[in-house]
């Protein structure tokens, strides 16, 4: 069943960035993200990703954010592993969770 069926307002931000597909930071893939969240508690209800890249620890951390009920400040201030030779040192999913608070004027 989805959120419009059920007349469940949703939000949702969007964000395509490049990350490091190796140690060396020789190849580099796009990565597309959007976060899915509840614009009253700001409670994550979704994620999309995609990528040519190995990035399904995005989509797994996602998933457990959504079990633990997470709210998109909570992900915004979460600390994740950043290795320089990855990119940028705010990873996709966090950068998605800022843009929503943002979005939100919650900062």
């Amino acid at each position: 069943m989805t959120a419009k069926r059920l007349n469940h307002e949703i939000k949702g931000v969007y964000l395509e960035e490049m990350v490091g597909t190796d140690l060396n930071f020789h190849s580099q893939e796009k990565v597309q993200f959007k976060l899915i969240y509840d614009p009253v508690n700001f409670q994550i209800l979704g994620g999309q990703v995609m990528s040519k890249a190995n990035i399904s620890d995005f989509i797994n951390t996602i998933s457990l954010a959504i079990q633990m009920e997470m709210t998109i400040e909570q992900l915004a201030d979460a600390d994740f592993f950043f290795h320089p030779s990855q990119g940028n040192e705010e990873n996709v999913m966090s950068a998605a969770a800022h843009k929503a608070v943002k979005l939100e004027h919650l900062d």
